[in-house]
C-alpha cells in the first residue's frame, strides 16, 4: 500500500482486512473503476493520467499525486481543481463512467476517445488543470490558488454568493475617490529646493522643470490623500491601482514620475511637500493624450502603510529628475475637478485585499 490515506480507503471499501491483509480474490483498485491499479493508467480517478499526475508527493501525507485524490491537501478535490477552467467551483467536464478502452482513464478525459464513433459518443477532453493566479503552479497542486494569503482550505466557501468560490478570487475590493480639499500642488519657483502651494484650478500637476520667457525655472510636486478607513485594520494588500485622469501632457522628452508614499493626516500642509523619503512607484506617460485615465500599480505603496496602520494615505508625486535640464513645459497635469468627474474623475485608488 501507499500509505495510511490509500489503506484507509482500501479498507473502507473491503478491499484489504482490518488486519492488513488483501481479501482473498481481490486486487487493489484505488478509484473503483473495475480497473486494477497496476493496469490503471488514473489510478486515483481524477481525470488526469498517472504520468501527468507524477509520482512526487505534493501535500507531504505519504500519497504520491497519482493515488491522491486532493493532492494539495486543501479539501478540495483534483476532479474538481483540475478541471474548473471558468473558475466556478465545478468540474467543466465531469466523469461519463465508462471506459471504452479499459485503460483506466474515464472516457470523458480519454484522449483515445478523439471521435464520436470511439467511445460511444463521448469525445475525451484532457483536464485543464488551470492556474489562477499565473504562479505556474496549478491550482489542484497550489495550497493558495489566488494567491491572496488565504489557504484555499479556509475558502472553500462563497461569502458574497457571486457564483465564485473565495478561494478563487480576492476577498475583498474598494474603490476610494480622493477629497477634492485634500489634493494640492507645491512649486518650486527658484528651483532651489523651497516649495510653496501653487494649486492650478483644481488641477495637479508634476512638472519636472520649466522656463518661462524671462528664463525662470521651476518645478512642481502633487500631494493626494486618500481616507483608507474603509480598509480594516491589519489587511493585505492584495493589489492597488491609483487613477490618474489626464488634463493634458506637454512636454519634450518626458520624465519619470515617483511616487511616495506618507503617513496623511487629511490636511495639506507645507511639510507635505517633502513627504515621503522611499520611492514606492513610479510611472511614465510618454505619448499619452489628453482625458485618458492613467493607472499606475500602488500595491507596495500601500501594503507600506497598510502596515503603520494608516488611516489616511499620503502620495507625494514628483519628477524623478527634477535638478535635471528638461524641455519648455515638461509637465503632466492631472484632473482633480470633482464637479465634472463625469470628464474629469478626480484620482481614485482601487484596492483587493485580504482582511
Amino acid at each position: 500500500m501507499d500509505g495510511p490515506l490509500v489503506r484507509h480507503h482500501l479498507l473502507a471499501i473491503g478491499l484489504i482486512s482490518a488486519m492488513g491483509a488483501v481479501s482473498p480474490g481481490c486486487v487493489p483498485d484505488l478509484d473503483r473503476d473495475g480497473i486494477q491499479d497496476t493496469l490503471d493508467q488514473d489510478t486515483d480517478g481524477d481525470g488526469i493520467n498517472d504520468a501527468a499526475d507524477g509520482f512526487v508527493d505534493t501535500d507531504g501525507d505519504n500519497v504520491v499525486n497519482a493515488r491522491d485524490n486532493d493532492s494539495d491537501g486543501d479539501s478540495l478535490l483534483d476532479l474538481v481543481e483540475a478541471n474548473d477552467a471558468d473558475a466556478d467551483g465545478y468540474a467543466d467536464v465531469t466523469p461519463v463512467g465508462a471506459d471504452a478502452d479499459l485503460d483506466g482513464i474515464d472516457d470523458a478525459y480519454d484522449l483515445d476517445c478523439g471521435a464520436p464513433s470511439d467511445c460511444a459518443g463521448v469525445l475525451g477532453v484532457e483536464p485543464a488543470r488551470p492556474d489562477f493566479d499565473g504562479d505556474g503552479t496549478p491550482d489542484y497542486l497550489d495550497t493558495d490558488s489566488d494567491d491572496d494569503g488565504v489557504l484555499d482550505a479556509d475558502e472553500t466557501g462563497d461569502a458574497n454568493q457571486d457564483g465564485v468560490p473565495d478561494y478563487l478570487q480576492h476577498c475583498c475590493l474598494v474603490t476610494i475617490d480622493a477629497p477634492g480639499l485634500v489634493n494640492a500642488t507645491f512649486r518650486d519657483l527658484e528651483n532651489d529646493g523651497e516649495f510653496d502651494l501653487s494649486t492650478s484650478a483644481g488641477n495637479i500637476v508634476v512638472e519636472a522643470r520649466r522656463t518661462d520667457f524671462l528664463n525662470n525655472y521651476w518645478t512642481r510636486r502633487a500631494i493626494i490623500e486618500f481616507d483608507i478607513t474603509a480598509l480594516p485594520a491589519g489587511s493585505r494588500i492584495v493589489d492597488a491601482k491609483l487613477a490618474l485622469r489626464t488634463m493634458s501632457i506637454s512636454y519634450g522628452s518626458g520624465f519619470d514620475v515617483e511616487l511616495h508614499g506618507y503617513l496623511g493626516d487629511g490636511e495639506i500642509t507645507l511639510d507635505d511637500a517633502y513627504a515621503g523619503s522611499n520611492v514606492d512607484a513610479s510611472f511614465r506617460v510618454d505619448g499619452a493624450l489628453p482625458w485618458l485615465t492613467v493607472d499606475v500599480d500602488v500595491t507596495e505603496l500601500l501594503q507600506n502603510l497598510a502596515e503603520q496602520q494608516a488611516t489616511i494615505a499620503g502620495i507625494n508625486m514628483r519628477a524623478s529628475s527634477e535638478s535635471a535640464t528638461h524641455s519648455t513645459d515638461d509637465e503632466y497635469v492631472f484632473s482633480n475637478l470633482s464637479s465634472t468627474r463625469e470628464i474629469y474623475p478626480p484620482p481614485s485608488l482601487t484596492i483587493s485585499y485580504t482582511p
